[in-house]
């Protein structure tokens, strides 16, 4: 895959919603993941926030992780802009001081004060969040959603993933999941390729996760497309989080 062809599928996503590693290491499959099993748990979440100057984001995705020792909240950072409804954009390094309020849900909710969580980007260190991701630390003490472990470690190129996901046009959709082969990475961008099993409308993905076949979350789903009558999801890898502080 061309370096073209996540440009193709970024602006195909863009306007409808580098250098390239290849990995050599052998695929290892694990068999035994059920997927259905693990999706017993909440795990998919929308965003519901408010900023400065009467702007709002409603939709998307997001998610829930374990990370030094605290949860934080996970989603995308280019819906702080145009593509999440926010204009004029809020400035990631200028969220703490724009944002006013962020919670986020499962899209159909069933039991509101398990599963409402309130997000803060107060004490965050986003000088040097470069790429597509977003890092917000949960404030809200009980709530009944799963949280997932980061592994930081990229997958290797035939590596199965699911996304975990819902289009827009399942009005009562809490989560799905989708099987993804992982097939490149641009270290530029430290965005993962990934080719779908099925083709969906990744409308109001972005900042779904990416699990491996251990449950752990290896990426935000940031862009998707087609190329070549193949259907891809891009995503950040999840290691990123790491230079939010």
């Amino acid at each position: 895959m061309k370096r073209a062809l996540l440009l193709l599928i970024l602006y195909t996503f863009f306007n409808t919603a580098c250098t390239y590693g290849q990995i050599e290491k052998p695929a290892v499959q694990k068999p035994t993941f059920n997927v259905e099993n693990f999706l017993k748990k909440q795990i998919l979440l929308t965003n519901s926030a408010t900023f400065t100057g009467e702007r709002t984001l409603d939709g998307a995705s997001g998610f829930l992780i374990s990370h030094n020792g605290s949860t934080f909240a996970v989603s995308a950072k280019h819906l702080l802009g145009e593509a999440g409804g926010v204009e004029p954009e809020v400035k990631i390094t200028d969220l703490g001081k724009n944002l006013l309020e962020w919670k986020m849900s499962p899209r159909v909710v069933a039991n509101a004060d398990k599963e409402t969580i309130n997000v803060s980007a107060k004490e965050l260190d986003f000088s040097n969040a470069k790429n597509d991701i977003l890092l917000l630390k949960v404030t809200s003490n009980t709530f009944d959603i799963g949280v997932l472990t980061p592994n930081f470690n990229l997958p290797s190129v035939g590596d199965k993933l699911f996304m975990i996901g819902c289009p827009y046009s399942e009005t009562g959709c809490r989560q799905n999941s989708y099987e993804l082969k992982f097939v490149e990475f641009d270290k530029t961008e430290a965005l993962m390729a990934c080719e779908m099993k099925s083709s969906v409308d990744l409308a109001g993905f972005s900042g779904a996760p990416l699990v491996d076949t251990n449950g752990e979350v290896v990426g935000v789903l940031v862009s998707g497309g087609k190329e070549g009558g193949k259907s891809y999801a891009v995503a950040t890898h999840i290691k990123e989080i790491q230079k939010i502080k």
